[in-house]
């Protein structure tokens, strides 16, 4: 995720359109939710993923 996330930001500086920095906005939050959803499915199928998910980062390291 993260990858594809810098992927777009690197299409918003090289391109500077409006039409660009919208659908970008809109693919990050399309992305943040998919992140969200996929937590919350994998918490509640797999209950070692509770532990797993206090070691690693969902994006960010130490910020999200």
């Amino acid at each position: 995720y993260l990858a594809n996330m810098l992927i777009l930001l690197g299409y918003v500086f090289s391109s500077g359109s409006a039409w660009v920095i919208v659908s970008t906005a809109g693919g990050w939050g399309y992305m943040l939710r998919s992140i969200i959803k996929e937590d919350a499915f994998l918490s509640k199928e797999f209950p070692e993923y509770i532990d797993y998910k206090k070691k690693t980062w969902r994006i960010i390291p130490y910020v999200f």
